[in-house]
């Protein structure tokens, strides 16, 4: 694409793109896209007249300001359906045929509360292969026979594993990770030095600990605590002068304090009894600035994990 200001040629899909405006013309996206590719009446919905948001360069502004515009536009309601007409007309009977297949044992999955796999069975025995047949076959064989014998499937496939197979196979997955990486790890988005880090944050505050000769310990060894019967293991970030450190942004921390489920409410529990003192968003800040400062602002971003390392 090539920039009405400066000229320059830049690739719509590098993410150079998106910098280049801010960078180097002070202008964000929207307001560069207001001065030079505005077109009359964008931003206006078509419906209302009121203000639509912005999109992207590309697209620019939503047509309408809200659903309820979008559905009582008579255009764009006849555009959907040539729109939905067109792609199966163009699509092959074969395609057409296993999209409807696939949709019919979602269907069956969900109205039977069971698998897909218990669906495709059931599907395959009744000889059903669109969802029109549906109806048909649910006042036909949908008895309480059948929803007893399904029901009792997917209760023996929930109680197949119990909490003790469940605590053996947390066991094992803890051994694959202390042999894998020295550490209990769930997922890493930093390595530095052979060191798996969950976020930038608890790799700045390593390199601060480090830099200033302070004593301390990451990644300690695992807190137990217990959730309905089933063992779980907490994993301290750090630990300095005797003191158990955690890092939490401010979203999470309100997420983990709200005890939305039963192993949040047990985690954050463990986290009180082993007095673990929680840094925030407010605590982390002069240690990324330190990092900024000393080792240049985007030091960390070189020890971020690519999608494709394992």
């Amino acid at each position: 694409m090539l920039c009405k200001i400066c000229n320059k040629d830049i690739d719509s899909k590098s993410v150079k793109f998106y910098y280049h405006f801010k960078n180097h013309h002070n202008l964000s996206i929207k307001e560069y896209y207001d001065r030079y590719l505005k077109k009359p009446n964008d931003g206006i919905c078509s419906s209302c007249g009121k203000p639509t948001k912005f999109i992207n360069l590309k697209h620019g502004y939503f047509k309408h300001c809200c659903y309820k515009c979008s559905n009582n536009d008579a255009e764009d309601n006849k555009n959907r359906g040539n729109s939905i007409s067109f792609t199966l007309k163009n699509k092959s009977f074969e395609e057409n045929k296993d999209r409807l297949y696939k949709n019919t044992i979602t269907t069956v999955s969900n109205h039977f509360n069971c698998s897909s796999n218990e669906a495709a069975n059931y599907c395959k025995e009744n000889n059903i292969t669109n969802i029109a047949q549906l109806d048909w076959i649910k006042e036909k064989l949908h008895t309480e026979e059948i929803n007893e014998k399904i029901s009792l499937k997917c209760s023996l496939n929930q109680k197949a594993i119990t909490n003790d197979k469940r605590n053996e196979l947390n066991e094992k997955f803890f051994k694959t990770c202390i042999e894998r990486y020295g550490k209990c790890v769930f997922s890493t988005n930093y390595v530095y030095n052979n060191i798996h880090f969950h976020s930038s944050w608890e790799l700045a505050y390593y390199i601060w600990l480090r830099d200033h000769n302070i004593e301390f310990e990451y990644q300690l060894e695992p807190i137990l605590y217990e959730v309905n019967g089933i063992k779980k293991k907490y994993i301290v970030d750090f630990k300095v002068n005797d003191t158990l450190i955690e890092i939490k942004n401010d979203y999470l921390l309100k997420k983990l304090k709200s005890g939305e489920d039963e192993t949040l409410k047990s985690k954050y529990e463990c986290m009180l009894k082993n007095n673990v003192k929680i840094l925030t968003d407010d605590d982390i800040k002069p240690y990324l600035k330190y990092i900024d400062e000393k080792y240049g602002k985007n030091y960390l971003k070189q020890f971020k994990r690519s999608k494709n390392e394992t």
